[in-house]
């Protein structure tokens, strides 16, 4: 059985993979947009114009 300790460690662990999984997703998104910006299409698919 999980003692109180155990309970809140595993919450902690759980609220930072959560925040490790929200910063992946950001930094993927900064890659998309530096990568359009690199291409010259950053704002292309916003407007629906496609290269």
């Amino acid at each position: 059985m999980a003692t109180m300790n155990d309970v809140l460690k595993f919450q902690e662990e759980y609220a930072k993979a959560l925040s490790s999984e929200k910063k992946a997703h950001v930094d993927y998104a900064k890659a998309v947009i530096e990568l359009e910006r690199v291409k010259g299409t950053l704002g292309m698919s916003i407007v629906g114009r496609e290269p």
